[in-house]
């Protein structure tokens, strides 16, 4: 998987970006990031335009996107299906 196959895998599971961000964080701001650096996929968060030092470094793309795409689908999302009149 590529990091463009990867954001849309997560678009396609209906996943926020209010919780992720792929690539340079350009201000994303608190949330997980995974980008490429110098050749290499880090994965880190950033909050108000800091990024912390990378928790994790990978020198393979699949295996970077594949970690990155589990670890978003195991962040609780919430989402608004419709409204829905009861039934009474």
């Amino acid at each position: 998987m590529t990091l463009d196959e990867l954001k849309q895998r997560l678009h396609d599971a209906g996943c926020s970006t209010a919780n992720y961000h792929i690539g340079e964080p350009q201000g994303a701001s608190d949330v997980y990031c995974l980008a490429k650096r110098n050749g290499r996929f880090h994965y880190f968060y950033t909050e108000r335009g800091l990024d912390s030092p990378p928790e994790k470094i990978f020198d393979d793309e699949a295996e970077a996107c594949q970690f990155f795409y589990e670890f978003v689908m195991n962040i609780r999302h919430n989402h608004l299906v419709g409204y829905y009149e009861s039934v009474d």
